[in-house]
This record gives C-alpha cells, sequence and structure tokens, in this order.
C-alpha cells in the first residue's frame, strides 16, 4: 500500500482515470536537478524524479510525489552525508526540494506551520512554478551542507520517524483518523482489484513431506472414540 511522506495512505487511481491533468502535473517535474539543493548523486536525483513523475502520471497525490524527495533525503542522513536537528527539519528539507523541483504541494496552513515556514513554502511553490530554473548559488549549498553536517543523524532512525507519525496522528481528530482508515480499506482494495489474485506457489519436495508427516501424526494421535 502506498502512502504519503506523512504516513497516509494514498489510494491508486482507477482505470482510466489519470488523463491530461496529470500528464500536466508529471511534465512540471523537472528533469534537472537545479531548482533545489541536492546532496545526492546525480543518478540518485534522476532516479528520484523519475519516480515522482511515474506517480504524476499514474495520477497519485502530490504528497506521495513529495514522498520521494522525503525518502532521498532519509537516505543521505542515513548514509551520514549529513545530518538533521528532528526529524521535522529532515521532512520539511525534502518537502522543499519536492517543491522546487515543481511538485503541486501546498503551502500548509496558518495552524500547521509559522509564518516563516509558509512564507518559505510558499517561495519555493513559486520557484517549482517558474519557466526558468535558476541554479542555486554554490556557496549558499555549501554554507546549507557544512551546517546540516554539524548536526545529528538520528533524525532518520526508525524510532524518530516512528515517534513523529505517532505525534502527527495524535494531533488529528477522531473524524481524521477514522477518514484515513476507510481511504485505506479501499486503498487495499484497489491494489488487489488491480493486481490480481495472488499466484500460488508449490511448495518444495521437502516441505510437502513435512506437511504429509505432520497430517498422519495428528491423525495418529487423535484419541479412537468407541461407539
Amino acid at each position: 500500500m502506498q502512502a504519503d511522506c506523512r504516513g497516509f495512505p494514498v489510494a491508486r487511481p482507477l482505470p482510466g482515470t489519470a488523463g491530461l491533468a496529470t500528464q500536466a502535473a508529471s511534465d512540471r517535474i523537472k528533469l534537472r536537478c537545479k531548482s533545489y539543493v541536492c546532496h545526492g548523486e546525480g543518478t540518485e536525483r534522476s532516479q528520484t524524479l523519475d519516480r515522482a513523475r511515474r506517480e504524476a502520471r499514474e495520477g497519485k497525490a502530490s504528497s506521495t510525489q513529495a514522498g520521494e524527495f522525503v525518502r532521498e533525503e532519509m537516505k543521505h542522513i542515513r548514509k551520514g552525508k549529513h545530518g538533521a536537528r528532528s526529524t521535522k527539519q529532515a521532512i520539511a528539507i525534502g518537502l522543499s526540494k519536492a517543491r522546487r523541483a515543481g511538485v503541486k504541494l501546498p503551502a500548509p496552513k496558518a495552524d500547521q506551520a509559522s509564518a516563516r515556514t509558509r512564507t518559505q513554502a510558499k517561495r519555493d511553490i513559486r520557484s517549482g512554478r517558474s519557466a526558468k530554473s535558476a541554479t542555486p548559488s554554490a556557496k549558499r549549498s555549501r554554507a546549507t551542507l557544512r551546517a546540516l553536517k554539524k548536526e545529528n543523524r538520528s533524525a532518520a532512525s526508525h524510532r524518530a520517524l516512528s515517534n513523529q507519525a505517532k505525534s502527527a496522528a495524535r494531533k488529528r481528530s477522531r473524524a481524521a483518523r477514522s477518514r484515513q482508515a476507510k481511504r485505506a480499506a479501499r486503498t487495499r482494495r484497489a491494489n488487489r482489484t488491480s493486481r490480481g489474485p495472488p499466484a500460488q506457489i508449490a511448495p518444495s519436495p521437502v516441505v510437502q513431506v513435512r506437511l504429509t508427516a505432520g497430517r498422519l501424526a495428528r491423525r495418529t494421535s487423535r484419541p479412537v472414540q468407541g461407539r
């Protein structure tokens, strides 16, 4: 089941629903990694952009597309390329990359983030929508990377991500969690329908012998009931 960068399940589109709008959305995601600071290798950048474009063509939510950039950021932290002050900062860096790459991810609402964060998000959206992709300043990129290298690497640990997901879930209302669960159920049904029935894998001869021996042992161990 697919999930977005915040852990929300994202339903797969029905066949035939992804049309020109999703194609245009995938085209807006730039092929070059010029509009945002990316500390990975060239191949890793193109792979992230290709996955985001594919998800846009499939009609998936913008948060799912942005999840590819957040996943890339977590990989960088785990590999030791740089750190992050907190899990929230690591996620924010990934979302900023996604907006600058052209993903149609809206800015957070007033009750979800500070004014400075919302202003930066709007700036990233404008940068992603602009026709020309300005190359980031090399001096600023080096300064950002140098500052992030001083931060801790535990922001991308499994425990930190789990705590962040639980904290985000506690902030949602009961009705919102219920809608999320129903949406996850629809996603599971859609995935099972699109993928078809699971393939039946025949057990190996050794497993078949063990299963047969187990059945015989159970039959012989049953007590004989008198008439």
